[in-house]
């Protein structure tokens, strides 16, 4: 385990439901806080709710439930949670999305790249997922040969192998992180020192 970072229990989505990329968001807050600044049950309910507010005016709900959100939704809605966490706490979210369909991502590059991310204590992933359905989880470290997840499903870890495997047969169904759907994500809590 790294340094600095504890083992977090995620928030698991509903058996029969696609909101992952919503707790993709929830997660990656709790990881990024860590166990004693863990955003509460009741205030994850309540980004929740909002978030699914402002997303409803954009994309029908019931599509949300039962087909998930896509990369233009979560582009979306990481300025509103950051909106929301920065008004509820005074904490900073900052993410940036390293690698894009227009650069060609190399294996030996991409884990460097994550891996350096990682380390930081208040650092994780959101990732999206390519295996029998899509989905979105979050990437909180890299061993040497698996992929750490804080996921709201089942996953806990994806082979390292399987790192942005371009050369994907359309009849496998074995998961492998999707290039353009990654978000690095810190918090700073800089202002929690100066109080």
């Amino acid at each position: 385990m790294a340094k600095g970072k504890e083992i977090i229990k995620p928030y698991r989505q509903g058996a029969f439901d696609s909101y992952c990329g919503l707790y993709s968001l929830l997660n990656v807050l709790s990881c990024c806080l860590g166990g004693r600044h863990r955003i509460s049950e009741e205030h994850a309910e309540a980004l929740f709710r909002h978030v699914l507010q402002k997303l409803q005016k954009r994309k029908n709900l019931l599509d949300v439930a039962t087909v998930g959100v896509d990369l233009a939704d979560m582009t979306f809605l990481l300025p509103v949670v950051a909106a929301w966490l920065l008004k509820k706490t005074g904490d900073r979210l900052h993410w940036v999305r390293p690698f894009t369909p227009q650069v060609r991502v190399r294996s030996p590059v991409a884990y460097r790249a994550l891996e350096v991310a990682l380390i930081a204590k208040d650092c994780a992933a959101i990732v999206g997922v390519a295996g029998p359905t899509h989905h979105w989880s979050v990437l909180t470290r890299i061993s040497r040969k698996r992929l750490i997840l804080l996921d709201s499903g089942p996953l806990d870890w994806i082979d390292r192998k399987r790192l942005f495997d371009p050369k994907r047969d359309k009849d496998d169904d074995t998961y492998r992180l999707i290039a353009e759907d990654t978000f690095i994500v810190r918090i700073d809590t800089d202002h929690r020192s100066k109080r």
